[in-house]
């Protein structure tokens, strides 16, 4: 996982960290744990480069990862769960320990002779819980980067759709023989999916019998209590973070649940032009569809 999350030119300096921390643990405990600290500051700064925020170069760890906590959305203090602050507040702790651990011990200072030595468990130690926060503040880097992704500067909603389910969707809308009536429906209801933000964002059928998650056409009747098939948005799906897609959800309606109708002949065009998602750009003004490969062109994004 850590390798793959390394696996670019711009993240070399991270790696030439970790790989010295790692030889220094075989004959020279002292200088692994001041390689243990190095790469924590090496991370904080790759994130805050990343970022385009400016930082204080003095050397002071606690302070640096406090500045990509807060840019992150990792800080203990801005968190409402009480669960995030106690673990937020843990990881702080690590990252203020292994400083002052290679303050006291490491060989980035001169030293006496009575001075004491790191163990080699310290060492150990010290060398895996860098590692860990290496991989843990990259992939929330990652997720932060990817979320921003999916706001345009105008603070529209991007939303991405895999082809397959929204084919199957617009399938079963154009062949049901009757169709489900939504508020925005002026003309009556016509093979249409509903864009949906409640518990996620997805798309769904407005045709009648309904389509349940498992592929399964049952009555209306029969269908009540059971999970309808959906097209779950990248990112905005049950298993995904609410906090992470939260912000897409506001940025269409304020953060009010939301169904909006997306006739079929709306979306069939970008769908059959796309090669593996379709883009609906959406906000409280309205919403557009394109497919993947007219969005690249638009945006000069690869898709």
């Amino acid at each position: 996982m850590l390798k793959h999350l390394l696996d670019t030119p711009q993240r070399a300096r991270i790696r030439d960290e970790l790989k010295k921390a790692g030889d220094r643990l075989k004959n020279d405990p002292d200088g692994a744990i001041t390689s243990a600290r190095t790469l924590l500051e090496t991370v904080c700064r790759f994130i805050l480069d990343g970022l385009d925020q400016r930082y204080a170069t003095d050397g002071d760890l606690p302070k640096i990862y406090s500045q990509v906590a807060d840019a992150l959305g990792l800080s203990a203090g801005k968190s409402t769960s009480d669960i995030n602050k106690r673990f937020f507040g843990s990881v702080h702790t690590i990252i203020q320990a292994v400083g002052e651990l290679r303050n006291r011990i490491g060989d980035a200072h001169g030293r006496s002779g009575a001075e004491l030595h790191a163990s080699q468990s310290q060492a150990e130690l010290a060398v895996s819980l860098a590692e860990a926060m290496t991989k843990f503040l990259l992939v929330a880097f990652d997720a932060h980067v990817e979320s921003a992704h999916r706001l345009a500067p105008d603070g529209q909603a991007i939303l991405k759709f895999n082809i397959a389910g929204v084919w199957r969707l617009v399938d079963h809308a154009r062949n049901a023989p009757k169709h489900l009536s939504s508020m925005d429906d002026e003309d009556g209801p016509e093979p249409a999916l509903w864009l949906v933000g409640d518990a996620g964002i997805y798309l769904m059928s407005n045709g009648s019998p309904p389509i349940l998650h498992d592929g399964e056409i049952v009555s209306v009747k029969n269908a009540a209590g059971y999970r309808r098939l959906c097209a779950y948005a990248k990112g905005c799906g049950p298993d995904d973070e609410v906090d992470d897609w939260w912000p897409i959800h506001t940025a269409i309606e304020g953060g009010d649940d939301f169904s909006r109708t997306l006739p079929v002949d709306l979306i069939r065009g970008p769908l059959e032009e796309s090669e593996s998602h379709i883009v609906v750009l959406a906000s409280p003004s309205g919403t557009e569809v394109y497919s993947d490969t007219e969005w690249g062109e638009r945006t000069g994004m690869v898709h």
